[in-house]
């Protein structure tokens, strides 16, 4: 029997990405002001409402997409999908 460990990590990082001068940086550089922005935070939590009232209750019980907190962690989520997307796409093919 043999041991397998998988260890992953992002290949690049929302902080490298930050220092750029390009889309990315400035799309990154948006998200994170929106996540310091309370009144930015509660607009977008009213933008989710119609979401919101689409999902099952059974859902809502542990996870409101309406909710600014749980906003500010999908977008700390979002950050890091966008930079491993977009500067990973085309590697290893």
């Amino acid at each position: 029997m043999e041991k397998v460990v998988i260890d992953t990590k992002p290949v690049a990082s929302v902080d490298e990405a930050l220092k750029r001068d390009d889309a990315l940086s400035g799309l990154l550089r948006a998200i994170r002001d929106m996540e310091w922005d309370d009144s930015a935070l509660e607009g977008l939590a009213k933008e989710m409402s119609p979401l919101r009232q689409k999902l099952p209750p059974e859902l809502l019980r542990d996870y409101d997409p309406a909710k600014p907190e749980r906003l500010k962690e999908a977008l700390e989520d979002i950050k890091e999908i966008l930079v491993n997307r977009l500067l990973t796409t085309g590697e290893g093919e």
